[in-house]
C-alpha cells in the first residue's frame, strides 16, 4: 500500500478505502504531515469532521507552514460550527499563503473568513478603526525597540495589499 494509492482513491472517491490505505502508513511512520492532511482530506470528503479536525491539526503540527492543511482544517472545523477553530485555521492559512507568494489562495482564505459572518464583514468604519489599531500597534512595538515585529506586520500588510500609502510610509 503506497501513499500515491490513497490519493488516487481520494481522486475517485473512494475515501474509506484511502483511509485504509494511510492508516497502516501512518502508524508505521507518524511523522509524516502529508499522509495526515491526506487522511484528513478523505475523512471531510466522509462528513466525519471531529475526526478531520484532529488529523488535519497533526498534518499542521508536523508541517507549520501547509497552507492547505490549515485551510482544511479551517473547513473541518466551519462544518463543526466551531467559529474560532475555523477562524484561526483560517488566518494561518492566509499567512502561510501570503508568505508563499499566493496571493490568490491567501484571498480565497480571507473570503472564507468573511462567509462566517457578518461580524467578520468589516464595514468602512469598523475597517479604519481596525486599520488604526494595527498601525497603532506597530508603533508600539516600533517605540519599545520590536523592531522585528513592526516590520514582520507591515511586511505581511504589503504582501496583501503592496500599495497600502500608511504601511509603506511607516516602513521606510
Amino acid at each position: 500500500m503506497s501513499y500515491q494509492q490513497a490519493l488516487e482513491d481520494i481522486k475517485l472517491g473512494y475515501y474509506e478505502a484511502a483511509i485504509a490505505k494511510l492508516d497502516p502508513l501512518l502508524h508505521a511512520d507518524p511523522s509524516q504531515a502529508k499522509l495526515w492532511y491526506a487522511k484528513a482530506l478523505a475523512l471531510v470528503n466522509l462528513q466525519r469532521f471531529g475526526e478531520a479536525v484532529t488529523s488535519a491539526q497533526l498534518s499542521v503540527q508536523l508541517n507549520p507552514t501547509f497552507a492547505p492543511g490549515y485551510q482544511l482544517l479551517g473547513n473541518a472545523c466551519t462544518q463543526l460550527e466551531d467559529k474560532r477553530g475555523a477562524i484561526s485555521a483560517y488566518k494561518q492559512a492566509a499567512h502561510c499563503y501570503l508568505d508563499q507568494g499566493d496571493k490568490k489562495q491567501a484571498q480565497t482564505c480571507l473570503d472564507k473568513l468573511k462567509a462566517l459572518g457578518p461580524q467578520f464583514i468589516p464595514n468602512e468604519q469598523k475597517s479604519f478603526q481596525e486599520s488604526q489599531e494595527f498601525f497603532q500597534k506597530i508603533s508600539v512595538d516600533a517605540e519599545s525597540g520590536d523592531h522585528e515585529a513592526a516590520l514582520n506586520n507591515l511586511n505581511w500588510l504589503l504582501n496583501f495589499d503592496p500599495k497600502n500609502a500608511e504601511a509603506l510610509a511607516k516602513r521606510g
